[in-house]
């Protein structure tokens, strides 16, 4: 595709880096970006890779907005109190920009879904189950997975680029860190410029992958937002993985369903 003139002059400020120039702001507007579950983080994700120029995002959520999402969940008002959050979510992100494809799904995630092709996933679920069934496709299918979390005053923010890397995945990750990406802001809460952040990052961090740029497989980024500073942790390969330990070919003998249980056995917090 190329840049029409209304668009180089809306992707100004991105035509003007030299790290993403027209080529970059092209491979934007090809990228098909699959966003599952659109709250705290799935909000600001998708009203920036929509702003961005993203070309497809698919939204995957069965929720409904509530009250107690209004603080953090910036793509809903109070009059859509009761409304399907992909539904309006579709009507906000079409009037920002009408560059940007708009797929909705008004479920839950499901083997169905996944079939479509995504340039990148985004892991914005609260549950350690969806987080695992998204892992596992992604490394089978070799797509990009970036997953973050927020409770409290804590972010938690992890990308794969499995194009690349054959080992490291979430299912890897044992109990202080996985327990992160386990918890419920419904259980513990959460501040809402955090899990913003959070979703912010996991945006940008999907314009670093389709621009060839990040090379931070497996890493861990933690935000502590009562001091603001960032802690970067690494994690090596877990070879009881059911997953990223055994080879491809193997992989489809071990069901998803039977990860939870499986890495429960082996002292894991999944």
């Amino acid at each position: 595709m190329s840049l029409s003139a209304k668009q180089l002059q809306r992707y100004n400020r991105h035509l003007t880096i030299d790290s993403i120039g027209k080529e970059g702001q092209i491979a934007f507007g090809d990228a098909n970006i699959l966003i599952a579950g659109l709250g705290g983080l799935g909000c600001p994700a998708a009203s920036y890779l929509c702003g961005a120029g993203i070309g497809s995002l698919t939204l995957c959520d069965s929720d409904v907005v509530e009250t107690s999402n209004l603080p953090r969940q910036t793509l809903y008002r109070e009059e859509d109190y009761g409304q399907s959050k992909v539904v309006i979510g579709k009507r906000v992100l079409n009037l920002m920009n009408t560059d940007t494809e708009i797929t909705i799904f008004n479920k839950e995630l499901d083997e169905k879904l996944l079939e479509n092709f995504y340039t990148v996933i985004l892991d914005c679920t609260d549950n350690i189950h969806a987080r695992l069934k998204l892992n596992a496709h992604c490394y089978e299918k070799k797509i990009p997975l970036v997953s973050a979390s927020a409770t409290a005053w804590d972010g938690h923010l992890i990308g794969f680029d499995f194009r690349h890397h054959e080992r490291l995945c979430l299912s890897c990750f044992t109990n202080p860190a996985h327990h992160q990406f386990s918890n419920s802001c419904t259980q513990k809460g959460v501040v809402n410029s955090v899990v913003g952040m959070m979703g912010t990052l996991q945006a940008t961090t999907v314009l670093r992958l389709l621009l060839g740029h990040f090379d931070q497989h497996g890493e861990m980024i933690r935000y502590d937002g009562k001091t603001g500073r960032f802690i970067t942790l690494t994690k090596k390969v877990d070879p009881r993985c059911l997953i990223c330990s055994e080879p491809t070919s193997q992989y489809k003998e071990a069901p998803v369903n039977n990860i939870n249980e499986e890495n429960q056995k082996n002292g894991d917090l999944l």
